[in-house]
Parts: C-alpha cells; sequence; structure tokens
C-alpha cells in the first residue's frame, strides 16, 4: 500500500460546485489515506469563512489571488504549479489526483487511479491516468481500461516521477506564452516521446455541466449527456481490472488507441517527411 499520496482540488470561485465536489472527495476518502489539499482562487471574504468552518480540520487550503489582466489559463497553470509543488516537494507525495472543481468521481475513481499508477509505474512509456470516457455504460465493460496516445485532462493521476517532467513542462517561457493551457505542453511531450495514458472503457467521473473556459451548458449538451451515460455507478474490485485493446472508445479523433512507442515514433516521423516534401 502506498502510505504517501495526496488528492489536489483546483478551484475557482464556484464554491456551489466546490462543496459538491470536496464532499464527495472527502467521503470517498474516508477509507484511504489521502492528504487533501485545495488551490482555491478569487474567493470572497464570505466564501473562505464558510470553506474554513466546514474544512480546515480535513484538508489544508491555499488562498490564490492574480492581477485582472492576466489570461485565465495564466491562473490556471500557476494554481496547478502551486498544488504539484506542494504535493511532491513539501509533502514528498508518492503519487497526486488532481481534480478540478467540476468533476465528480466515481465510487472507486481512487481505485482504479491507483491501480493503473501501481501497475505502470516503471515502465517508462507510462505518462499518467485519466478517468474520463463517453463511451455509452456496458457492465461487461465496466472494468476493463486500454493506453491511448493522447494528453491529460478532467481528472488525470500521475506518479512522482512524472512530476519532475511537468515541472521542466511548467516553466516560465511557458507560464508567460499566449497558449498557456496546462494540458497542452504535456500532450506534445507525451506525443513526442511515445508515451500514453490510460483511461477506463465506461468513465470514472463526470463533468458537471458549467459555464466555463472550454465548455457551456447550451452548446455542451451532448458532450455533458454522454459523459453521464458512460459513469460507472458501483465499486469495482482492483482483481477485477482489466487491460483491453479492442474495445471502442471515441472520444475525439486524435484520442487514438496506443500501439507501442516505436509505433507511434515512426509514425511521427512519417508526418514529419510528409509535410518537408509537401511544401
Amino acid at each position: 500500500m502506498i502510505e504517501n499520496k495526496t488528492i489536489a482540488i483546483i478551484n475557482f470561485k464556484r464554491i456551489h460546485l466546490l462543496t459538491k465536489i470536496l464532499d464527495r472527495i472527502l467521503f470517498l476518502n474516508k477509507n484511504n489515506n489521502y492528504k487533501v489539499i485545495l488551490i482555491h482562487q478569487d474567493g470572497s471574504a464570505r466564501t473562505k469563512i464558510k470553506l474554513k468552518k466546514k474544512y480546515q480540520s480535513k484538508i489544508k487550503i491555499f488562498y490564490t489571488y492574480y492581477p485582472k489582466n492576466w489570461s485565465p489559463f495564466k491562473k490556471i497553470a500557476l494554481n496547478y504549479i502551486k498544488a504539484s509543488r506542494y504535493c511532491f516537494e513539501t509533502l514528498k507525495s508518492e503519487l497526486c489526483h488532481f481534480i478540478e472543481d467540476d468533476i465528480f468521481l466515481a465510487d472507486d475513481y481512487f481505485n482504479f487511479s491507483e491501480f493503473i499508477l501501481k501497475k505502470f509505474k516503471n515502465d517508462n512509456s507510462f505518462f499518467g491516468c485519466n478517468a474520463f470516457s463517453k463511451e455509452p455504460y456496458n457492465e461487461k465493460k465496466t472494468h476493463l481500461y486500454s493506453k491511448f496516445f493522447y494528453g491529460i485532462g478532467k481528472g488525470w493521476s500521475i506518479n512522482k516521477n512524472r512530476y519532475f517532467t511537468i515541472k521542466k513542462l511548467w516553466n516560465n517561457k511557458f507560464i508567460n506564452s499566449s497558449d498557456n493551457a496546462i494540458d497542452g505542453p504535456i500532450e506534445t511531450f507525451i506525443k513526442q516521446n511515445g508515451c500514453f495514458v490510460v483511461m477506463p472503457i465506461c468513465s470514472r467521473c463526470i463533468e458537471l455541466p458549467t459555464n466555463g473556459l472550454n465548455t457551456s451548458i447550451l452548446s455542451h449538451k451532448k458532450y455533458f449527456s454522454d459523459m453521464k451515460k458512460s459513469f460507472v455507478k458501483k465499486n469495482i474490485t482492483i482483481d477485477d481490472y482489466k487491460y483491453t485493446f479492442f474495445s471502442q472508445y471515441k472520444w475525439r479523433k486524435d484520442c487514438i488507441k496506443y500501439k507501442g512507442k516505436y509505433f507511434h515514433l515512426f509514425c511521427n516521423f512519417i508526418k514529419k517527411i510528409y509535410r518537408l516534401f509537401k511544401f
């Protein structure tokens, strides 16, 4: 059993969602030994009092504020950097789960993620574990997972060794760039180095309908609905988790099944040659 492990929650103002997510995480953490931290950005005095009264004894809370003219992506990046540094450098965590304030978790989210992190810990091509899917729920597939040539997001987890990779990617140049979405350099690294992430065939999380940076309640109805229809509502035992290559998984066109490091590196090489001679 891994003793030193952390849950990092990233939040911007939305206290009505945050309390729901926090209560869910603390409920799931009853039988685990996770240290829970919260990065709460731009909260009001009233919000701070509410958080302190209800959660101060259960979690570590950091309050962040940034100049109004800064990009929201830059602010999020700084929140993630603060959270990851505290988890892996101050707390010396062996693993960390990163969860934003609109991600509702399945009963076995932590069991599943920790199983994957432990199983592939010594595989140099493994980057991390995601929780999402929009494949229709199928009880016969609730225990299945697969490897993907893709990035991270929506409830993701990493081992300590990958923190040091991310620390280099989230450098000052990245923070001050025009495109500083936290997942961008990570996905680029994964695809340039032939790495993979693991995702379940049926989703271990739901993104709650909100108007955020990348989604809106009105224009993303199907997206929210598909995740909800995929969600696993029962607890799966660790002994039942099983790898599959052949199960269907349609997230986005650029999310493809992992076929091995050298296969994807070769494909990258062919694409470079094609672009070179195309012009």
